[in-house]
C-alpha cells in the first residue's frame, strides 16, 4: 500500500489531507497577485499628478524619448509614413489623436519610466517640457518664415 502524504500549512501549522488523485496540491510558495495599477521606477503613480501633460502633447516623440516612454515613437512612424504616402490629411488626424492620447497618458508614463527624486522634481521637469513644447514650434515657424524670405529674394533678384 502507498503511504498517504500530508501537506502542512505554513500559516497556522495545521495538517491537510493530500489532494484527490489527479489533482495537484497548491504550492506553499504562491506568488503575490500583481498590483492593480502598474508601478514604475518611482513607485505607484500619485493621484496628484493626474492631468494633461502639455509637453507630451506638443513634442510627442521627442518628449517620449526624453522621458523613456518609447511608445510615443508611434507618432514618429506615422509622420514618416505621411511623408511617403498620399494620405496626408488622414495621417494628420491620426497624429493629432496620438498627441491627445500622449497628453492624457504622459504624466503616468513619465512617472513609471524615468527616475525622479520626488513629485516636486517631476513637476519641474514636466514644466520645462511644456515650455520647450511652446518654444520649439515657434522657433521652427520663425526659421521657416526667414527661409521663405531668403528663398523668395534669391529668385526675385532683389535683396531684403
Amino acid at each position: 500500500m502507498e503511504e498517504e502524504k500530508v501537506i502542512e500549512s505554513k500559516e497556522n501549522g495545521s495538517v491537510a489531507p493530500p489532494p484527490p488523485v489527479g489533482q495537484v496540491a497548491p504550492s506553499p510558495h504562491v506568488a503575490p497577485a500583481p498590483p492593480a495599477k502598474s508601478t514604475g521606477v518611482n513607485g505607484p503613480f500619485p493621484a496628484e499628478l493626474k492631468g494633461f501633460n502639455w509637453g507630451a502633447f506638443l513634442l510627442t516623440w521627442i518628449w517620449g524619448v526624453g522621458n523613456k516612454s518609447y511608445i510615443t515613437l508611434i507618432a514618429l512612424a506615422v509622420l514618416a509614413i505621411s511623408t511617403i504616402s498620399v494620405a496626408g490629411r488622414f495621417t494628420s488626424l491620426i497624429t493629432l489623436g496620438l498627441a491627445i492620447w500622449f497628453g492624457f497618458s504622459g504624466n503616468e508614463w513619465a512617472w513609471n519610466n524615468r527616475h525622479f527624486r520626488d513629485i516636486s522634481e517631476f513637476k519641474s521637469v514636466q514644466r520645462a517640457w511644456t515650455i520647450a513644447g511652446i518654444i520649439v514650434p515657434l522657433v521652427v515657424v520663425m526659421l521657416g518664415v526667414v527661409g521663405l524670405f531668403v528663398f523668395m529674394s534669391a529668385f526675385s533678384g532683389e535683396g531684403f
